[in-house]
């Protein structure tokens, strides 16, 4: 369940907690590639701690690693939208 929640709840709870609270930081895009790259090897890094067999871990690992990198980027688009200020 800490897997789970360090690699599909963290990223969008986190930039939709910092759209509405600091809007300005996710205005300056350096800054939301950073936010996003942590968030990423959080993932990934949650992945390799788990409690899983290791040819799972591996698995789940690629497949994170393809797909939450440039999902992670558009949840930060998702989350400043939220806020009214879209593009």
């Amino acid at each position: 369940m800490r897997t789970f929640a360090i690699t599909i709840i963290l990223p969008p709870a986190a930039f939709l907690i910092l759209a509405h609270v600091l809007p300005a930081l996710l205005e300056a895009e350096w800054v939301m590639w950073m936010i996003s790259l942590v968030l990423w090897l959080g993932g990934l890094a949650a992945i390799a701690t788990s409690k899983w067999k290791p040819p799972v871990q591996i698995v789940a690992g690629v497949i994170y690693a393809l797909l939450a990198m440039p999902l992670i980027p558009l949840t930060a688009l998702f989350a400043v939208c939220t806020t009214g200020n879209c593009i």
